[in-house]
């Protein structure tokens, strides 16, 4: 049986509970696994079987998350092949994409409804997707979960076409995942050790990025107890005061680059004139100076900590810095992000400093790695596995994923890895079970990935 099948099917019986954050910081939905089963039930009576429309496209705000599951699990369950949007695309390139690719159906939440009413020429057909009792369509009363999907389905099922989320001066290539790819990475995700039951999870990523998309739909395949869904903008209005304690956060690297710069900015700033925001207060008292020297002091911790990560420093060498910054920022830099007891980073390269940042104010950082082409993240280091020189280093190896390095470049196969590129007219350009990653990497005596930059694009 497929796991993304298994996982729809089961919903109804989750304890769990999804909540989306507005611009404001405030919770404006929230869902049990029952409460989307129910909707994607019903919104999926909207949509046509595969004969008629092969594919359709996501269009949501990142507040709109539990919709775009909603609509995920709908239109999948019904067959179909879902091709995400990016939110902030501005509304032409949303546009433009649609018709390159031949997609004339579409699922939007509320915030995009009105621009994508313009575009009644070029797509056939709009469904909002709402979470307004009175806006979903009622379907069977007690449906039985099982046989929600198509029969037939077998794992080269294209399940999504995915953009990436950056271009080189084109257009963002696509990538055709299929079932067997989203069962693998769920199944893969879902094992990690540091991964239990019951948590609380924050992802404030837009769930068109492959990380986001497949990620989230693991950590629901988890069972936890809730999961918070917001805008990575708007991560510094969500403090612990709104969210309550968390025991996770899914970041990129370009998220904790401006965090920690923002904090040093700040620690420097100086409050003698206008209006000091209320959250500064504290800081603000602390005189310029002394802060100037909790700052180098802050940068000294940081240097401490990947020594020590590295295995050379030993004993008490070190650790003065690490203390006596994490005593006095280490609160409230965790309080601002929900106090995790860790993140797990995915995407680009992270600077090591921002990661040692954390890591002084008691937040353990685990940095992964994936792309698009390989269904999300195929690599993230473990929990435990720190003063070895496993800090700036992704982990070893998911099962099922091998990969070598020819020349300097990663190369990697295995079942994550999706069935290739999706060209403009509709064939398919296959990898072949193969990719070549672009990335400058090696591997450690342990096993563990290293990545260095790019040696090609």
């Amino acid at each position: 049986m497929s796991t993304l099948k298994n996982l729809f099917e089961s919903l109804p019986g989750f304890e769990m509970k999804l909540e989306s954050y507005d611009r404001r910081g405030k919770v404006i939905s929230e869902a049990t696994g029952g409460d989307v089963f129910d909707a994607a039930r019903g919104y999926r009576e909207l949509l046509p079987d595969r004969g008629e429309h092969q594919r359709i496209g996501l269009l949501f705000r990142s507040e709109e998350t539990i919709e775009f599951l909603v609509a995920m699990f709908a239109a999948i369950s019904r067959g179909l092949t879902v091709v995400p949007l990016y939110p902030n695309w501005d509304g032409p390139t949303q546009l433009s994409y649609l018709e390159r690719y031949g997609v004339r159906m579409l699922a939007v939440g509320d915030g995009f409804l009105e621009r994508t009413s313009a575009w009644s020429g070029s797509v056939d057909k709009i469904v909002n997707i709402s979470l307004d009792p009175e806006s979903i369509p009622q379907g069977e009363e007690n449906p039985d979960p099982a046989g929600s999907f198509p029969a037939g389905l077998d794992g080269d099922h294209p399940v999504a076409w995915i953009f990436t989320s950056g271009t080189s001066g084109g257009m963002a290539k696509c990538t055709e995942i299929s079932l067997s790819n989203m069962d693998a990475a769920i199944e893969n995700i879902r094992d990690l050790d540091f991964l239990c039951e019951g948590m609380v999870a924050h992802c404030p990523l837009s769930a068109s990025h492959i990380f986001a998309f497949v990620v989230m739909t693991a950590f629901i395949a988890l069972k936890p107890r809730r999961v918070l869904l917001s805008d990575v903008q708007f991560l510094a209005r969500l403090p612990q005061e709104r969210t309550g304690k968390v025991n996770a956060i899914i970041l990129v690297p370009i998220v904790i680059n401006r965090i920690r710069s923002g904090f040093y900015d700040r620690l420097c700033t100086d409050f003698s004139q206008g209006k000091v925001p209320p959250e500064l207060k504290k800081l603000a008292r602390i005189p310029l100076g002394a802060r100037a020297c909790l700052k180098r002091i802050c940068r000294r911790a940081e240097e401490g900590v990947i020594d020590r990560e590295a295995g050379r420093l030993r004993g008490w060498r070190g650790l003065p810095f690490i203390l006596l910054a994490r005593l006095v920022f280490g609160s409230m830099v965790r309080r601002r992000l929900g106090s995790p007891e860790f993140m797990v980073l995915g995407g680009a390269r992270p600077n090591l400093q921002a990661m040692a940042f954390f890591e002084v104010m008691g937040i353990r950082v685990l940095q992964g790695w994936g792309m698009t082409e390989t269904t999300g993240p195929v690599t993230v280091s473990r929990l435990a596995d720190r003063r070895n020189g496993a800090f700036g280093t992704c982990g070893e190896l998911f099962p099922g994923i091998q990969a070598k390095i020819d020349g300097e470049e990663l190369i990697v196969e295995g079942t994550q890895i999706a069935r290739g590129y999706v060209e403009p007219d509709g064939t398919l350009a296959p990898f072949e079970g193969v990719v070549k990653t672009g990335d400058r990497a090696a591997f450690d005596k342990r096993g563990r990935l290293k990545v260095f930059g790019k040696v090609s694009d």
